[in-house]
């Protein structure tokens, strides 16, 4: 795996870890510092194993990652859980807001704006 590219190796992980077929996984900031493509790759691998009925926990500081493969978002702040969204609940604008402690009339605000 020396040769091969940061992405890549992430990938070549991701891809092992899933490969064992868990029950339920935690990926910690899987993504972060690949390029698009590995991005993609990795994002589509967590997904299959989604659909194969693994559980799996994601964190990640890129908010389109969540949008993309969550069922369920858990949105944090100063440590506490602020709010809780099921699929089709939730957007990033949204979601960056609640992580940054506003209240609900000021995301809905800014969507109705564009």
């Amino acid at each position: 795996m020396d040769e091969l590219s940061g992405g890549n190796r992430q990938k070549v992980v991701v891809g092992r870890i899933m490969a064992g077929a868990p029950d339920v996984c935690l990926l910690d900031e899987p993504t972060r510092g690949v390029d698009i493509g590995a991005k993609r790759a990795i994002l589509s691998i967590v997904a299959g194993r989604i659909r194969e009925g693994a559980g799996v926990i994601l964190t990640s500081p890129g908010l389109d990652d969540l949008v993309e493969v969550c069922d369920r978002i858990l949105v944090m702040s100063e440590g506490r859980i602020v709010r809780e969204y099921g699929r089709g609940r939730f957007s990033e604008k949204r979601l960056f807001l609640d992580m940054q402690g506003s209240e609900g009339t000021e995301w809905e605000e800014l969507e109705n704006a564009g």
